[in-house]
């Protein structure tokens, strides 16, 4: 599947073979647990200079709620010098429908009509910070968080409620 969904600037070679060598260079082999593949064919550069490479999506069965994720690469004078994982996280609102204004605003505080997250991981999948809009505004004091259920903990969640732990394990 391909993401050409975006106005962003034709590719270098150069700086894309950078990227490639700075994730290699920066991916600790010893994380355990899920690791995000770049889709390197599909990578685009903003204007700002920042590479902008797709990763695969996950099913998201909650109609509600659009998910996109990328790996950001910045570079200086065509290398890459820093890469984080970032997430667009969509409450009603279609993240693929905005994905331009979405990925040009990464870090601003303002995203015009956008519902949702911005969560922002180092290159090994690790937490760095998160920031969660309401109408376009950035919240303040706001954490969030992704956490993936086996269908067994949906289901239990479904009977119990979101966030209730099974009886046996209420003190």
């Amino acid at each position: 599947m391909h993401y050409a969904v975006h106005e962003g600037d034709a590719i270098s070679s150069g700086l894309l073979e950078s990227a490639k060598s700075w994730h290699s260079r920066n991916v600790d082999p010893e994380v355990k647990g899920s690791r995000l593949k770049p889709l390197w064919e599909d990578a685009w550069t903003l204007k700002s200079g920042l590479l902008i490479v797709p990763a695969p999506e996950h099913p998201n069965y909650n109609p509600k709620l659009t998910i996109r994720r990328f790996f950001a690469f910045t570079s200086t004078n065509g290398s890459v010098v820093d890469g984080r994982i970032v997430e667009f996280l969509g409450n009603e609102y279609d993240v693929n429908a905005n994905l331009d204004l979405l990925v040009s605003h990464i870090d601003k505080d303002y995203i015009k009509g956008f519902n949702g997250s911005i969560l922002r991981y180092d290159i090994n999948y690790r937490s760095l910070s998160s920031s969660t809009f309401a109408k376009g505004k950035r919240l303040h004091n706001v954490f969030t968080s992704i956490v993936t259920s086996t269908g067994e903990e949906l289901l239990r969640q479904q009977k119990t409620g979101v966030n209730s732990l099974p009886v046996s394990s209420r003190k």
